[in-house]
């Protein structure tokens, strides 16, 4: 189990994401530049936020500077393997899912089987 800062502070950022996931949506927002957008920011912020945690125990500027630093590489790597995801996985499999939907719905049974 996390320390209790940083776990406060993932419950946080798992709020701030469910959060967006469902702005998105409520708003219809499901084309790849909005995810992808969104997704990128909201990475970003859990990653700084999370990060930031740890300063809790060590507070000073050079503890802070520190773990700013060491968590930079995973930062980065973070944000584009989260826009990989967001922008080439999740925007095709909502679209599928939607055509699925749409068919299922406006079709009998005997049309899809």
């Amino acid at each position: 189990m996390s320390p209790l800062p940083l776990l406060l502070m993932q419950v946080f950022v798992g709020l701030l994401i469910g959060s967006a996931g469902g702005l998105c949506y409520k708003k219809g927002w499901n084309k790849a530049p909005i995810i992808l957008t969104i997704g990128i920011l909201i990475t970003l912020i859990s990653d700084m936020l999370t990060t930031s945690a740890g300063f809790l125990f060590f507070p000073t500027k050079k503890s802070f500077l520190a773990y700013f630093i060491i968590g930079l590489p995973f930062v980065i790597w973070h944000v584009f393997t989260q826009g990989v995801i967001y922008g080439f996985v999740l925007t095709p499999t909502i679209q599928k899912i939607k055509k699925r939907r749409f068919y299922a719905f406006n079709h009998t049974k005997h049309d899809v089987l």
